[in-house]
């Protein structure tokens, strides 16, 4: 007798096995030679383009606060992103610029982009990606800071 493969629920599917199942629908054969490494293939990327979900803002910027007697406005200006789409899941992209007045710290400037580049690897709405990496650098940088002094 042939051992029967029961075949995975959604919920106990593996992300390749759910890529395999949309190749499947959109008409392919994931069997196919140059679709046989898509699964594997679309779970990194994924990983990728959603690693901000795992990472610590904060921990990337305790050990860049600089004490400083500076008042002038600090201003990253042009830093390029990409997000995902929350609706569509699909990538969309933009500049995004960064000013603020110290208040006694300064965050290194190369944390800037690096934090603006964890940030975009959230999915977003595209109509209110600004809104949220605002609110998200700010309140990120504001604990920082609280946490410095």
């Amino acid at each position: 007798m042939k051992p029967v493969t029961e075949t995975p629920t959604l919920t106990s599917a593996t992300f390749e096995d759910l890529v395999r199942e949309m190749l499947v629908r959109l008409g392919e054969d994931p069997e196919r030679e140059g679709l046989l490494r898509t699964p594997e293939r679309v779970q990194k990327a994924f990983g990728f383009l959603t690693r901000g979900y795992n990472e610590d803002p904060e921990a990337l910027l305790k050990n860049a606060l600089f004490t400083v007697n500076y008042d002038e406005m600090v201003i990253v200006k042009d830093v390029e992103m990409f997000s995902l789409c929350e609706h569509h899941v699909l990538p969309f992209f933009g500049k995004v610029h960064v000013a603020y007045i110290p208040n006694g710290k300064v965050i290194g400037l190369s944390k800037i982009p690096r934090l603006i580049e964890l940030f975009s690897r959230y999915e977003e709405c595209q109509a209110f990606a600004g809104f949220r990496f605002e609110g998200n650098f700010v309140d990120c940088a504001n604990r920082v800071v609280a946490a410095s002094d």
